[in-house]
């Protein structure tokens, strides 16, 4: 049987040991905590990025909307036009 001073030597080296080793895995999870979080950072700008071009593209689309509607207007006032014309051909 070991003495009992060696007994907790031996205790205290290991108890030193594994504290080693619990400050690496704390270090290492704090890195990883670190870069997880930066990640995000970035996929937060990447997310806010394409919200403002889906926003930028409801305004494009809305424009084209609006300049179709306007272009279906000015199509009828043409046939309008076109058929007062014949009517004033023909003299009616």
């Amino acid at each position: 049987m070991m003495p009992e001073a060696a007994k907790k030597e031996s205790i205290a080296q290991r108890y030193e040991k594994l504290l080693e080793e619990h400050i690496a895995v704390s270090q290492r999870l704090s890195t990883i905590s670190s870069e997880f979080s930066e990640y995000i950072g970035h996929a937060t700008h990447i997310q806010s990025s394409l919200i403002a071009r889906m926003q930028s593209m409801d305004v494009v689309i809305d424009t084209l909307k609006k300049i179709a509607i306007d272009a279906l207007g000015q199509k009828e006032v043409i046939r309008r036009l076109m058929i007062a014309q014949e009517d004033i051909e023909r003299g009616l």
